[in-house]
């Protein structure tokens, strides 16, 4: 008896194979077949009786399918009228703290986003604190509406997931709940690391916080801290201005608290850094000794490095031709967004255009340079601040280039933000720098690829660390004069470029 595996899409999963009788029925014949597929990665995990079985490729398409107990005597004799048989596989990708894993398929009884949110939750169970329960999952019907500007809308928990999720590339997105949070030391009021997420539930509490901080960094600033030290403020406001109602007690649900990186809880801990702290025995020349360490440190711009968690699909520029050549020329960017929320911002995706083929193909044979400068230029809204980011993380993260990114941002109570990348997959970042300490930022990244986005020609003539630089990026309005030997303009119509054999 011939038969045929399809996926949801109908879509073949191989060629067309035969099962030997006697077949009595469609439950006969769906055992038979797990049987003779026990090792097959097509029906890994799905069981016999949800496979839709259907007479022939016309049934198929009208989505007319055989009951359990229907007859299949005379059926499948050839290839060519072959069974049809459709695997109830969905595909989904995991999103977490940022993070996109890749995607994966699993068996549903019902297409759900219930029975979805389950079997993510029991796939992923090792990598989700126990306070994260499937309901806490959100579910979109695929990477664009989950990337929207103004934010997707999930799916409801008694939502049908029948159309979507039928292929690797239309993935599900399931999205885990996080929290955002920054640690802040008792005794300076200062901050001791950056802004950071955890996976966490929506009921979490104000305790479960705490044990979730004091496991990310249990390995250093929080080693000799417990969780029950810790004090959370509703956010930076509340904490600096110590205004009534901003602590929150251990057992408060967190509920709407932290939901982006600006609105971030505030933890304070006992002072951290305490050269006391736990050294009752050290002797004076010791402790001297991680002072004058402590204040040097202290002085550095550049000191609390973080890892990287943005996924290197967002900025693969090998692979731009390819992707403007597709069917679908867009590059979700949920990562990217994510890490310039508050620093001067990221688009959730971007359109591959062949100004940006041509671009990278340019540039990339001058970077870096010892002597020669690029300089990119256009109007307005055409996307030179997003490339220049992207060639920042594509040098950082796939050529593993320290890179230095000095970035104009101009926003309220917010300007100069450097971020230096180590190439080795962590990052430090600064914001509100003072140009005249610019060239600090440039003393501790000896050796790095300089990036510069957003300043005018009269800044860069200013003697305080703007130059030299490998890349600029500036606006078209600015006057034309320069010394930089390459010089590209970037609008909204084509590329033209003007070479200067000139060398800065």
């Amino acid at each position: 008896m011939w038969f045929e595996l399809v996926n949801r899409n109908g879509q073949p999963l191989g060629p067309a194979d035969k099962l030997q009788g006697p077949l009595a029925n469609v439950t006969d014949f769906r055992r038979a077949l797990k049987g003779s597929r026990s090792s097959s990665a097509d029906l890994d995990g799905v069981k016999a009786s949800l496979l839709e079985v259907y007479r022939d490729r016309e049934t198929y398409e009208k989505r007319i399918s055989l009951a359990a107990n229907d007859s299949i005597e005379g059926l499948g004799k050839e290839m060519e009228t072959a069974l049809i048989v459709e695997v109830p596989k969905v595909w989904f990708q995991l999103m977490d703290g940022g993070s996109l894993k890749d995607p994966i398929c699993v068996p549903l009884c019902h297409l759900r986003v219930e029975d979805l949110c389950s079997a993510a939750k029991a796939k992923f169970g090792d990598l989700l604190p126990k306070t994260v329960r499937a309901s806490d999952l959100k579910v979109y019907q695929d990477l664009k509406e989950h990337g929207k500007p103004a934010g997707g809308t999930p799916l409801s928990m008694d939502s049908g997931i029948e159309k979507y999720g039928k292929s690797r590339e239309n993935a599900l997105i399931v999205e885990v709940p996080k929290i955002w949070f920054q640690l802040m030391d008792s005794d300076a009021h200062r901050a001791v690391t950056g802004v950071a997420s955890v996976p966490f539930s929506e009921l979490g509490r104000v305790s479960d916080l705490c044990a979730a901080a004091k496991t990310m960094y249990k390995g250093s600033i929080l080693k000799d801290v417990e969780a029950s030290e810790l004090k959370v403020y509703k956010n930076m406001k509340v904490y600096k201005d110590q205004a009534e109602g901003g602590l929150l007690s251990a057992d408060s649900i967190v509920n709407e608290h932290g939901k982006t990186s600006r609105s971030a809880l505030i933890l304070e801990g006992p002072a951290y850094a305490s050269l006391l702290r736990k050294r009752p025995g050290a002797d004076i020349r010791q402790l001297v000794d991680e002072d004058t360490t402590k204040r040097q440190k202290q002085e550095k711009l550049l000191r609390d490095f973080e890892k990287l968690t943005v996924n290197e699909d967002e900025f693969q520029l090998e692979k731009l031709h390819s992707k403007q050549q597709s069917e679908h020329p867009i590059v979700m960017t949920p990562g990217m967004q994510e890490f310039w929320e508050g620093f001067g911002d990221f688009p959730p995706y971007y359109f591959v255009r062949m100004e940006e083929v041509v671009f990278w193909q340019l540039i990339k044979k001058l970077l870096p340079h010892p002597t020669k400068r690029i300089v990119i230029v256009g109007s307005p809204g055409v996307g030179k601040s997003c490339f220049l980011m992207l060639v920042a993380f594509y040098l950082a993260c796939v050529e593993k280039k320290k890179v230095l990114l000095i970035r104009r941002v101009i926003q309220k109570k917010l300007s100069n933000v450097v971020v230096l990348f180590d190439g080795q997959g962590s990052y430090a970042r600064v914001t509100n720098v003072p140009r005249s300490w610019m060239f600090k930022a440039r003393d501790e990244a000896k050796g790095a690829v300089i990036l510069v986005d957003g300043y005018d020609q009269d800044a860069l003539g200013a003697s305080d660390g703007l130059e030299p630089f490998h890349v600029l990026a500036r606006r078209a309005s600015m006057t034309q004069n320069t010394t930089t030997p390459h010089m590209w303009w970037f609008y909204q119509r084509g590329v033209a470029m003007t070479c200067y054999t000139t060398r800065s």
